[in-house]
């Protein structure tokens, strides 16, 4: 039997359409889809560059609010810190208290300090602080919650206490009546120095005259203090 392998006219033609789309399908395959898939993925890259760039754009715009506000914490920090005796070890502050009573003349005689300790405080309701601290948490609300009023949450506010380092002092010394009661006016001025109680009683105050010992008669200054620090913002802690 006899087989024939002629190519008519037609079979061209459906030859030639064939390649041609071959030939579409190729260049389609291996050279634009590639370039299309890798422009979707500069696109998503684009819109996330656009995305930051906003972010960055706010940011930028909300600088200056950030720094008024950066400068008026630190403005009200600074105010109150000024109420507080700044942070001392036990030996630094040993040493200034030492000093407040051997500045006025006086003899120490007993000392006692004990470590300064982080103790949670309440600011007293009626005072400027807890003012400032209620304003601030109104604010806090209204912002979070625009649609209510801040005096139907006044029972609500949050008046946040403060975190101080409180340490105890009992210190007695021995010197004249003027010079117990400069003393006790240098600590009651000092800011975070609180006298707890005091006492002056009759005491003998030795002395030397022509290189001989010699019993005055003086005053015994008993005086127990408790001192609130806190450390600066400086500090960093």
């Amino acid at each position: 039997m006899k087989i024939d392998f002629t190519v008519t006219k037609r079979d061209k033609k459906l030859l030639a359409g064939l390649a041609v789309c071959a030939a579409v399908f190729c260049f389609y395959w291996f050279g634009v889809k590639p370039q299309m898939d890798c422009l979707d993925k500069l696109e998503v890259q684009q819109e996330a560059l656009e995305m930051q760039q906003l972010q960055m754009q706010v940011h930028i715009a909300a600088l200056p609010v950030d720094e008024k506000r950066d400068e008026e914490q630190k403005q009200q920090l600074a105010e109150l810190e000024s109420h507080f005796f700044p942070y001392q070890t036990n030996e630094e502050l040993n040493r200034y208290l030492t000093d407040v009573f051997v500045s006025e003349g006086m003899i120490m005689q007993d000392s006692t300090l004990r470590a300064g300790q982080l103790d949670e405080i309440t600011p007293y309701s009626l005072s400027e602080r807890m003012a400032l601290l209620k304003k601030n948490e109104q604010a806090k609300q209204t912002q979070t919650d625009t649609n209510a009023s801040a005096d139907s949450k006044k029972d609500e506010i949050d008046t946040k206490t403060e975190y101080v380092y409180s340490a105890q002092a009992d210190y007695t010394a021995i010197g004249t009546k003027n010079q117990a009661l400069a003393v006790l006016d240098k600590l009651s001025e000092k800011e975070g120095v609180r006298i707890v109680s005091f006492s002056i009683s009759d005491a003998a105050v030795k002395t030397t005259n022509n290189g001989q010992d010699v019993l005055q008669a003086g005053k015994r200054l008993e005086v127990s203090m408790m001192i609130y620090m806190t450390r600066g913002s400086s500090d960093g802690k």
